[in-house]
């Protein structure tokens, strides 16, 4: 059995051992300044990646609101339209077709009477008008005053005219006011005067649905 004997004093033996220690403390200490080093350059590459995200960022929303601005004269444009087609639309809303309902007043008016005058009331003065007895005749877009006169008597001629305007699909509650006995040069006739309400069949229904696509540009 071999014998290990140190002839080093022991000062120097104590030195040795704080050297080792002081060596393997430093290289512990290298080593954590390493990792934290490594960990620093980890966070600022993420904040420098997140500079550059915002940047990024900031730069669509800065095109987004330029491409807004530039926009806005178009979305004026487009409001202007549609109060224009809105009220185009509403106005229409009430259009009545007076080609069609006197073309249809033409066919079935009889061939013994003749229209001298027919004069229009619409709107709110058509639809204020006092009903007889206070009966409700109904919904009235408009009201047609005529005169005229028929080559027959009463009774078949007046009453006949009257009974042919309520085939008129628009016209509604004709009315005799007055009818009389009058001369036509020699030939005796019968005069008569009075109204007929129009029912909303009168309206064209043009734009009902809203107003075409060619029409709303």
């Amino acid at each position: 059995m071999n014998a290990r004997v140190n002839l080093l004093p022991p000062e120097i033996a104590q030195r040795q051992r704080e050297r080792r220690t002081v060596i393997v403390t430093g290289a512990l200490v290298l080593v954590w300044l390493a990792l934290l080093g490594a960990l620093y350059g980890f966070k600022l590459s993420d904040v420098e990646a997140a500079r550059v995200d915002r940047a990024q960022a900031q730069a669509e929303v800065t095109r987004l609101q330029q491409e807004l601005a530039s926009l806005q004269p178009f979305a004026e444009l487009d409001r202007r339209l549609s109060a224009r087609n809105t009220l185009l639309t509403t106005v229409m809303a009430e259009e009545i077709s007076w080609a069609k309902t006197l073309n249809d007043l033409s066919l079935t008016f009889p061939a013994d009477s003749s229209l001298l005058t027919l004069a229009a009331t619409t709107g709110q003065d058509a639809a204020g008008a006092p009903v007889e007895g206070g009966i409700d005749l109904g919904e009235s877009v408009a009201e047609l005053s005529f005169s005229g006169y028929t080559v027959d008597r009463y009774s078949p001629g007046v009453r006949r005219a009257l009974l042919k305007f309520n085939d008129v699909p628009a016209f509604a509650n004709a009315y005799l006011a007055q009818a009389a006995n009058a001369q036509r040069g020699d030939t005796g006739v019968t005069a008569y005067n009075g109204t007929v309400q129009l029912d909303p069949d009168a309206y064209t229904g043009r734009y009902a649905n809203g107003l075409p696509v060619e029409v709303g540009r």
